[in-house]
């Protein structure tokens, strides 16, 4: 199931950003436009036999849609061994397989989709108005306060650059992990994504001696931190608290 979901999420990464339809037409070459027979449309095992390559113009295939594919079986499987079959699998699962559409939208085009962040907010409104009052209290606090933190970000790292820092679409994420993940748990996913975010831009000063060549996209960090938090965030958050105890 985790490779047939990675198959489609490829399909919504290439047309999501380009403004297509994710259901019409059926899978296409986008180098050739020639459709894509069934049995070049086996997740992981075409594009191996394939040796990564469109077979109808040659043209190579991105390892990115090997790497999504491989991305969403693994998530699924670990969620599956986490969580079993309850609740949670599912909405992790959407919550996970949503974030790495985001990951690599924004790596690649440094946009963040708003069919995405909408599509998430609904999903984890509707699971938290089945858990009660309490849940959807905990859900609309965390997405104010996940959208704020990266609001305040932003405004401060606009007036400190005198340029722009963040995009809106970073602002409208936050507020959709904080639907999912409550308040502890969106602000550590939040520490996190910048503290990674530091290396990837020291990183990039190292290689290019330039951050104007390559903004820095937050979401893909996001999207990390959130699935770093959501299986160790109480363990580093209950560890922080001993340092002070």
């Amino acid at each position: 199931m985790g490779l047939i979901l990675g198959s489609f999420l490829n399909v919504c990464i290439y047309r999501i950003p380009r403004g297509e339809s994710i259901i019409s037409p059926p899978s296409y070459c986008p180098n050739c436009r020639e459709r894509i027979n069934w049995r070049d449309n086996i997740p992981i095992l075409s594009y191996i036999l394939l040796k990564g390559k469109c077979r109808k113009c040659n043209d190579k295939i991105p390892v990115s849609y090997l790497a999504v594919e491989f991305l969403s079986a693994f998530i699924l499987c670990i969620n599956y061994i986490v969580f079993g079959t309850n609740k949670d699998f599912f909405l992790f699962s959407i919550l996970f397989l949503s974030l790495l559409a985001v990951a690599f939208i924004d790596f690649e085009k440094g946009i963040i989709p708003n069919k995405i962040i909408v599509f998430g907010v609904l999903i984890g409104l509707i699971f938290s108005i089945s858990g009660g009052l309490s849940a959807f209290k905990a859900s609309l606090i965390g997405s104010l306060l996940g959208g704020f933190m990266l609001y305040l970000i932003r405004l401060i790292g606009n007036k400190f650059l005198k340029q722009e820092s963040m995009g809106w679409g970073d602002v409208k994420l936050g507020c959709m992990v904080g639907i999912f993940l409550g308040v502890k748990l969106t602000l550590i996913s939040i520490y996190f994504a910048f503290i990674i975010s530091m290396f990837f831009g020291l990183y990039l000063i190292i290689k290019k001696k330039s951050l104007s060549i390559r903004p820095i996209p937050l979401g893909t960090f996001i999207s990390v931190g959130v699935y770093i938090c959501v299986f160790y965030g109480e363990k580093i958050y209950n560890h922080y608290l001993n340092l002070f105890t």
